[in-house]
């Protein structure tokens, strides 16, 4: 099967999503360059303008399946195993989500979503029950007014994903997950160097 990725395309006119098929690809081989062709693509109109997308397998049948964040809602698109894309579910998002993850939070093997507004003042995570059109929504209050990014990683090493905030004045937080829906806050570092521009968590 074809690899297939999503793009999103900025109109303001017409806000599109382009869904492209990688067909075939050669690398190496003396003098050869690296070739990649694609498949004609599919386009999704979208209802306004879009702010995020992420990609990942949320029905767990091995399809890539997209998100993309609107103004009001995630707006999620199940892959139907042949590469046509149909949306399935929307879930409300408000205000606005500006970054978005997909993660598995809970340990049960399939991806969730996590997502921040502008201001910062709680994250918010989307339990995926595993078919990728269902879900439990929690808000994650961050205490953390003015960070300017955040990331999923295990730092307490427990085999839970926690959510690490990075705000400006430069502190790290992390939001350690406790394996029950709740997040206790832990500053990891303080007085990290002065920086001009803002802190980005990689």
């Amino acid at each position: 099967m074809a690899d297939r990725c999503a793009l999103r395309l900025i109109a303001p006119s017409s806000p599109t999503l382009a869904w492209l098929a990688a067909g075939t690809a050669s690398f190496g081989g003396g003098a050869a360059a690296q070739v990649i062709e694609f498949d004609e693509p599919a386009f999704y109109p979208l209802s306004e303008i879009q702010h995020v997308v992420v990609s990942a397998d949320l029905n767990e049948d091995s399809g890539i399946d997209v998100v993309v964040a609107t103004l009001e809602a995630l707006q999620v698109y199940i892959n139907d195993g042949g590469g046509t894309l149909t949306l399935a579910i929307s879930i409300p998002a408000v205000p606005t989500a500006v970054q978005l993850l997909a993660v598995d939070m809970d340990g049960d093997h399939d991806v969730d979503l996590v997502w921040r507004d502008e201001s910062f003042s709680e994250m918010v995570v989307w339990y995926n029950d595993g078919s990728g059109q269902s879900g439990e929504t929690i808000a994650v209050p961050t205490q953390a007014q003015g960070a300017v990014d955040m990331a999923a990683a295990d730092v307490s090493d427990d085999g839970l994903v926690d959510l690490v905030l990075a705000v400006d004045p430069p502190v790290v937080t992390a939001l350690v997950n406790q394996g029950d829906r709740t997040f206790v806050r832990h500053d990891l570092y303080w007085h990290i160097p002065s920086h001009e521009e803002p802190m980005r968590l990689v």
